[in-house]
C-alpha cells in the first residue's frame, strides 16, 4: 500500500509543487495561515483551538486573503465535534457559512470555497443551498480532486456515482487523506468489505487517527469478522463520544451479551443523536423504538436521515416492514444534482 501511494505521489508531486506559487498577501499573515493550516490538520482539539488563535491574528494583519477566511470556517466547523450539543452545534455551523460566504466574496471564482460551503449547506440540511454550491464548484473546477470529494457529501448520488468521483479524486491528488476515508466508507455502503478495509489502511498511511477514525475503522473491521482486531482498534479512540458508539456497535454486530446494555448508555449519554440510536434499535430489529428515534431524527433534521438510511445496513432488518417504509416516505429527499459526471475518466 505504501508503494502505491509513494508512486501516486511521485507522479503528482511536481505538478503540486509548480503550482504552489505564494499568493500576493502580507508574508506575516500569510505564515501565519500556514502554521494554522498545519495545526488545524492536526484533528484533534488543542491543535484546533491554536489554529483559530493564528488564523484570527493572519485576519487581523491582512483581512483580503480568501483562503484564511475559509480555513477560518473549517477551524471553527471543527470545533463542532468536540461540542456534542445539537443546538449549539448548528449554531457553530451557521456562523462557518458566514465565514466561507466571506472568502467568496473577496474570490468569487474560489471553487474551493464553493464546495466547502456546499458541505456546510449539505450538514445543516439546507440541500437546495448545497446543490446550488456543489453545482457551481464543479463548474469552475471539475478537475480539482478537493472538490470532486467534496461533492460526494451531497445525499441524493449513487454509490457508483460518487465511488467516480472519490477515484478521480484520488487520482489528481493522491495526498488529500479524507478522500480515502470518503471512498472506504462508500465501499462500506457498498458492501465491498475487504476493499472497505484495504481503503482505510491506504487513509492511514497518510493521516493518523483523529476523533472518531478509529471507531470507523472498528466498525468495517467487525464487519469484514474481524472481532479480535476490531476490539484492539477501538482501543486507541479516546474521546467518550465515538468510544460509547463504537461499544455499541460493536456489541451489536457480534451479538455480545451485553448489547442491551451499550445501547442504552449511549441512548442516555448522548440522546442528542437520535438517528445513531435509531441504529442501535434497528439491527435488534425492536422497530417501536427504532421509529420513536427515527422521528425525533427527523424533528430535529439530523442529516443522517437523508445522507445515510436509504444505504445504511442497520435498518436492512426493516426495509420490508410497511411502517418503516411509511416513515421513509416523510423524508423529502432532495433533487439531484445538476452535473455531467460522464467527462471523468480515470487513467487506470
Amino acid at each position: 500500500i505504501q508503494d502505491e501511494i509513494a508512486s501516486k505521489v511521485a507522479s503528482n508531486l511536481e505538478i503540486k509543487m509548480l503550482g504552489n506559487d505564494k499568493p500576493e498577501v502580507s508574508t506575516k499573515a500569510y505564515t501565519l495561515y500556514l502554521k494554522a493550516k498545519e495545526l488545524h490538520q492536526r484533528y484533534n482539539s488543542e491543535a484546533n483551538n491554536l489554529a483559530l488563535e493564528l488564523i484570527n491574528e493572519s485576519l487581523a494583519i491582512d483581512s483580503s486573503f480568501a483562503p484564511s477566511w475559509l480555513l477560518k470556517s473549517q477551524v471553527l466547523n471543527y470545533s463542532v465535534y468536540m461540542q456534542p450539543n445539537v443546538n449549539q452545534a448548528k449554531k457553530l455551523r451557521e456562523k462557518a457559512v458566514d465565514l466561507a460566504k466571506n472568502a467568496i466574496e473577496l474570490d468569487p471564482e474560489y471553487a474551493l470555497a464553493y464546495a466547502w460551503l456546499g458541505t456546510l449547506h449539505r450538514t445543516l440540511t439546507s440541500f437546495s443551498e448545497a446543490r446550488e454550491n456543489f453545482e457551481k464548484a464543479f463548474k469552475l473546477q471539475p478537475n480539482n480532486g478537493e472538490v470532486l470529494q467534496r461533492i460526494t457529501f451531497y445525499p441524493n448520488m449513487t454509490l457508483k456515482e460518487k465511488e467516480l468521483m472519490l477515484l478521480k479524486a484520488i487520482e489528481l491528488d493522491p495526498l488529500e487523506a479524507l478522500t480515502y476515508l470518503r471512498l472506504s466508507a462508500n465501499y462500506f455502503y457498498q458492501k465491498k468489505l475487504d476493499k472497505a478495509v484495504s481503503v482505510m489502511e491506504e487513509y492511514l498511511v497518510l493521516e493518523n487517527y483523529k476523533v472518531g477514525d478509529a471507531t470507523w475503522h472498528a466498525e468495517i473491521l467487525a464487519w469484514n469478522g474481524d472481532r479480535e482486531k476490531a476490539y484492539q482498534v477501538l482501543e486507541l479512540e479516546k474521546e467518550e463520544f465515538p468510544v460509547l458508539y463504537g461499544q455499541m456497535l460493536l456489541a451489536l454486530i457480534f451479538d455480545e451479551v451485553d448489547v442491551e446494555k451499550k445501547i442504552k448508555r449511549f441512548e442516555d449519554r448522548f440522546s442528542d443523536f437520535p438517528y445513531l440510536v435509531a441504529q442501535g434499535y434497528a439491527y435488534r430489529n425492536q422497530k417501536e423504538k427504532t421509529l420513536y428515534w427515527l422521528e425525533r431524527s427527523l424533528e430535529i433534521r439530523d442529516t443522517n436521515l437523508w445522507g445515510q438510511i436509504r444505504i445504511d445496513p442497520y435498518f436492512d432488518k426493516l426495509r420490508e416492514d410497511q411502517d418503516f417504509k411509511k416513515f421513509m416516505e416523510k423524508i423529502n429527499f432532495p433533487a439531484p444534482l445538476n452535473i455531467d459526471i460522464s467527462a471523468l475518466r480515470l487513467r487506470s
